[in-house]
């Protein structure tokens, strides 16, 4: 099994992931959304640190994998990268309501 080869991936995940909250929590700023009533930030905060926690995990997975040369994708492999990517991006996902 290509362990390297799934978590590179799941790297990459993580990153793309981050960099699709980052367009929400700017489009949120933008509209005044990350504001209360009484003006208490609410929507920013969450956001951001969820975007560090996804953009640092997401590197540190990457950067701690080898550069995997043209790898076939096995069975094994995939349903490893499929399982760890819906519980990794569910994760990353509940960080903001957390």
């Amino acid at each position: 099994m290509n362990i390297p080869y799934v978590l590179r991936q799941l790297g990459l995940l993580m990153i793309v992931l981050s960099l699709c909250m980052a367009v929400v929590a700017l489009w949120a700023y933008a509209h005044g959304v990350v504001f209360d009533d009484r003006g208490n930030q609410y929507a920013l905060p969450g956001l951001v640190i969820a975007i560090v926690v996804g953009l640092g995990l997401g590197g540190v997975l990457r950067l701690v994998s080898p550069l995997a040369g043209l790898v076939q994708l096995g069975r094994r492999e995939a349903l490893l990268l499929v399982a760890l990517s819906w519980i990794g991006g569910a994760g990353l996902a509940a960080v903001p309501y957390w």
